[in-house]
């Protein structure tokens, strides 16, 4: 019975358009339609109401409200941005009731920028999405509308504007702790694909401080230690590095790679002190791994020992027999079976090129041994006959040593039918063609050496 009635207000101010009492009946109408969600009707009766010239202002703002709410409760929500402006022009500044009609304003837009997302036009969205807090600045619906503005942005892969957005979001919205994670990792990935690498690094590193899973975390601040690499910046990657072994030693693998990586970055700026510190971590991290070592981590440590043994080589050769012999050859000693000793305990690795490597230098310790006792300071005052004397005795005294090492280059030989000829394989042949040339003949044009027994 209500609806007729309606129907019927609709036909009289059709058919009499210049009735006095027109817009009372139409606007009522109109309302109704609303009420009823009758969306078309309401529009088209708010809209008689709109273009009718004798309406007056007050009539025409309750149409254009009607008008508006209609509009975006059925989703047409450019014409409904466009009415709830027009609409705004009817409300006097201090009117209280023009911030919702503001803030449906600002729905209306972000409601473009989300059919457009979803229809997959990213650069419509986009610009929707920016343009809410060019109309309506201080709209609560900004700072999500912003972080979509930038998120689509990304999705075009337009890094510079992107970055320049997110950027904009940090420094307006410093506080805002619900979206702060998103724009770091989008600054991350907009950085890294503009070739910002170190910034990219600052961002990943900033996200692996944050409350995670440990392989997150681990993996966050691995890349970002990689960007730092990419970026030219070193420095910071070991800083990384450190910190990451320390936090993170396991899996292994990974761990004794990184600290790999920071020795050979003490070697190549020639910081003997540190590059020794991380040779000793790589020992000390192999060792406290036990079961969980691998061929990888044996290989790195034992050639970290290695090469730890060196300096003590060096202070053994350095060492000079003088008078009185009994004291410097003492000193002599003790350096030549520590350096000895800890060969033996880099072969416990049994890696092939370190087990070669520490064979032929013992054999070179036995025989410069057996060399530094012929060439020791010789004490004054002896006559010619007590020379002889004297020297016959350090011969028998050397002989034994210079056949230790015979002996000892011979293991790397026998090694040879087995398939191992490295370096220092080669290197013991060398010196037992000097020393037994009678046995190893030499082939010029192989620069090899054969036994002829």
């Amino acid at each position: 019975m209500r609806r007729q009635r309606i129907i019927s207000a609709v036909r009289f101010t059709t058919t009499y358009p210049d009735d006095p009492r027109l817009a009372v009946v139409e606007l009522q109408s109109a309302q109704q339609f609303f009420e009823w969600k009758d969306y078309p009707q309401a529009i088209a009766s708010a809209q008689r109401l709109i273009d009718n010239k004798n309406v007056k202002p007050a009539t025409k703002k309750n149409a254009w409200t009607i008008l508006s709410d209609a509009q975006f409760s059925t989703a047409d929500y450019a014409a409904a941005e466009k009415s709830y402006l027009i609409l705004l022009g009817f409300m006097p500044q201090q009117d209280t009731a023009r911030k919702p009609v503001r803030e449906q304003v600002a729905a209306s837009i972000y409601k473009q920028g989300e059919i457009a997302r979803d229809s997959g036009n990213h650069l419509l969205a986009a610009q929707n999405f920016a343009r809410l807090g060019q109309v309506i600045p201080e709209s609560p619906k900004r700072v999500v509308a912003d972080y979509d503005a930038a998120t689509a942005y990304i999705q075009l892969e337009d890094w510079p504007t992107s970055i320049g957005l997110l950027e904009n979001f940090r420094k307006r919205y410093p506080k805002n702790r619900k979206l702060r994670d998103g724009v770091t990792e989008k600054l991350a990935l907009a950085y890294s694909k503009n070739g910002n690498q170190a910034l990219a690094a600052r961002e990943i590193l900033t996200l692996s401080k944050l409350p995670g899973t440990p392989e997150r975390k681990r993996d966050l601040m691995w890349r970002a230690a990689e960007l730092y690499q990419e970026a030219g910046q070193p420095e910071r990657a070991i800083g990384i590095y450190k910190n990451y072994v320390k936090a993170y030693p396991y899996p292994l693998e990974r761990s004794m790679e990184l600290r790999h990586k920071i020795a050979e970055s003490y070697r190549a700026k020639r910081d003997t002190r540190n590059l020794q510190v991380w040779l000793k971590e790589i020992i000390r991290a192999d060792a406290q791994a036990k079961s969980k070592r691998n061929a990888r981590s044996k290989y790195l440590a034992a050639n970290a020992s290695l090469e730890l043994i060196a300096p003590l080589q060096r202070s053994y050769k350095k060492a000079k027999l003088t008078v009185p012999l009994k004291t410097s050859l003492r000193k002599k000693k003790k350096l030549m079976q520590q350096s000895i000793d800890a060969y033996k305990k880099a072969m416990q690795y049994q890696v092939q090129e370190v087990t070669t490597e520490a064979t032929f230098q013992i054999a070179e310790i036995y025989h410069d041994f057996a060399k530094s006792l012929m060439q020791s300071q010789r004490p004054k005052g002896l006559d010619e006959d007590q020379l002889e004397e004297y020297e016959l005795l350090l011969e028998e005294q050397a002989y034994p040593f210079e056949e230790k090492a015979i002996d000892i280059h011979l293991t790397n030989f026998k090694r040879i039918p087995g398939g191992t000829y490295d370096e220092p394989t080669k290197k013991s042949l060398q010196v037992l063609g000097e020393l037994m040339p009678f046995r190893f003949a030499r082939i010029e044009s192989t620069d090899a050496y054969v036994d002829i027994q």
